[in-house]
């Protein structure tokens, strides 16, 4: 874009670190902006200054996105960016198929109120990720998402390229 700062929401996992957490039921997912410098440098500087601006955010994963907007006066609901590794799949797909479950299919419905999400996945059992990503169509043309698809590419191929 030309901007000298990227600003993204990035959705964080906000379940309680505690003995049972993962048998409660609820929401436990949030959004929070992050904000970076995109001064000159390499891949890895920029990698270690999102990772540390990552960090220092976790501290608030819990805390509504909703509130951070009214304190800031600010709305970030533009870009949200989502990542997900589902490695304890990997584990019990095995004991599934050993017990004779198949999947037969699936389907999803997500309704958000960003204009664009951007889902990284790391796909399971294998050493890709998968870019899903979902907009308004009356903020952004196909043709848009298109080169934008097509950029995250680019700027994938650079950044491996460059580590």
């Amino acid at each position: 874009s030309g901007e000298a700062h990227a600003v993204s929401s990035v959705t964080v996992n906000g379940r309680p670190e505690q003995e049972g957490a993962e048998q409660s039921l609820g929401l436990y997912l949030n959004s929070l902006p992050l904000a970076v410098s995109l001064e000159p440098g390499s891949w890895s500087e920029l990698l270690a200054r999102v990772n540390d601006t990552y960090r220092k955010g976790m501290g608030y994963r819990r805390y509504p996105l909703s509130v951070i907007q009214q304190s800031l006066g600010q709305d970030f609901g533009e870009v949200s960016f989502n990542y997900t590794h589902f490695h304890a799949l990997e584990a019990v797909q095995e004991s599934v198929e050993e017990q004779g479950v198949e999947l037969l299919g699936g389907s999803g419905y997500e309704q958000t109120n960003y204009g664009l999400v951007m889902n990284f996945s790391r796909l399971s059992g294998l050493d890709e990720i998968g870019l899903d990503m979902t907009f308004d169509a009356s903020l952004y043309s196909a043709a848009f998402i298109e080169r934008l698809g097509e950029m995250y590419v680019r700027v994938y191929q650079s950044l491996l390229a460059d580590l």
